[in-house]
C-alpha cells in the first residue's frame, strides 16, 4: 500500500481553484475569513473566525484539505463511507479539516482530521491507481454533510 495517484496537472488545472474558492464562499457564511494557503504544497485553505455565526464554530482559527469527488453527484451521498487518502496524513491537526464536495458543489462532506487516527487504512482501488494506494476509511456517523 505505498502507492499514491500520480499528480495531474489537467486535474489540478479542473479542480484546485474552483473547489478552494468554493470553500472560501461557504466559510464566509459561517463566519469565517477564508484564504487560498500561500504555501502550495500545504493545505488547501486557511481560515479565521470573523464573528460568531452558530452552529459553525470549529475554532478561531482552522485549516481545510479541500477536494472535489467526481463520482459523488446531486445531494445523496451514495457511498458506504468516506476515503480520504492516506497521503494526506501530512495535514492531520488539532486545527485541520476535510472537505469533499460533490461534483456539482452543492454538498459537502465535512470532517475533523483527528477523526482519521480512528479509521482504518485499506487499499481501494480507483480509477488513477488500480491496486497500492491506501485510503481512510471513514464510516458515514464521523461524517457532517452539508447542502450549501
Amino acid at each position: 500500500m505505498n502507492k499514491v495517484k500520480p499528480f495531474s496537472k489537467r486535474l489540478y488545472d479542473e479542480n484546485d481553484k474552483i473547489a478552494k474558492l468554493k470553500m472560501i464562499e461557504v466559510l464566509d457564511r459561517w463566519g469565517y475569513e477564508g484564504k487560498v494557503n500561500p504555501d502550495r504544497y500545504g493545505i488547501d485553505v486557511l481560515a479565521s473566525k470573523i464573528r460568531s455565526c452558530p452552529p459553525y464554530d470549529f475554532g478561531d482559527n482552522i485549516a481545510i484539505d479541500v477536494e472535489i469527488k467526481h463520482p459523488w453527484k446531486g445531494k445523496d451521498f451514495i457511498f458506504e463511507d468516506l476515503h480520504i487518502p492516506y497521503r494526506k496524513k501530512k495535514y492531520v491537526a488539532d486545527n485541520a479539516y476535510f472537505a469533499v464536495f460533490n461534483y456539482d458543489l452543492n454538498c459537502m462532506a465535512f470532517i475533523h482530521s483527528n477523526s482519521l487516527l480512528r479509521c482504518s487504512v485499506e487499499e481501494v482501488s480507483n480509477c488513477f491507481v488500480r491496486s497500492g494506494e491506501g485510503f481512510y476509511i471513514v464510516p458515514i456517523d464521523e461524517v457532517i454533510f452539508y447542502e450549501i
